[in-house]
């Protein structure tokens, strides 16, 4: 799965750019779709994915603030940190979760404060316009308040908590089981793209 939660592939060309030009002109030509930097991040916030120096800081953040509880092996190991890490684990203060935020027009930036009946419980880390869910955010919040469900504010908008992988189910996948072949071998005007 890449980035995106999609399932991909990588082409290892040799032959140099003109080859790599090539195999663009089959893929396109056999129906894929170029997308740009935004669509990604919009699949990376739809999907919880982290994205650094936006939801974590590295030497900041500690992974229970990030929901990452299930990543973190106490019992069967000993690690640089593990005793934090437990204290941490038996009662952490900060999870991470998404939100859907009524109405909200600019996104809200990075660090934006999400509040709870007028007390700060929160901030936004991530922020994109979604087309399956209007404005999406994902945010650290105080655990007490991290209650899926929830109705909060996101700079006076409503916004709802729901689970960090908002988007875990329903949308549509690249097919294992159907792979694209391409073959560019020689000669280079024979290029062709198939289905296997």
């Amino acid at each position: 799965m890449g980035f995106t939660g999609e399932l991909g592939d990588e082409f290892y060309l040799t032959g140099g750019a003109a080859r790599a030009e090539a195999l663009w002109d089959v893929v396109h030509g056999a129906g894929a779709t170029p997308i740009g930097q935004d669509a990604i991040e919009t699949l990376r916030v739809e999907l919880g994915l982290l994205g650094q120096n936006r939801d974590y800081f590295p030497g900041a953040t500690n992974p229970y603030d990030l929901s990452l509880d299930g990543f973190i092996d106490l019992d069967d190991h000993e690690f640089v940190g593990r005793s934090v890490c437990q204290k941490i684990a038996a009662d952490p203060p900060r999870r991470f979760k998404a939100l859907t935020v009524a109405g909200s027009t600019p996104l809200p930036a990075n660090g934006t404060v999400v509040t709870y009946q007028g007390e700060r419980v929160g901030v936004v880390r991530s922020a994109e316009l979604s087309p399956r869910y209007g404005v999406l955010a994902l945010a650290v919040l105080e655990t007490p308040f991290a209650v899926e469900g929830r109705l909060v504010e996101v700079d006076g908008w409503p916004a709802r908590i729901h689970p960090l992988r908002i988007d875990a189910q329903g949308r549509a996948r690249s097919n294992p089981l159907m792979p694209a072949r391409v073959d560019l071998g020689p000669p280079a005007d024979q290029i062709t793209c198939q289905t296997t």
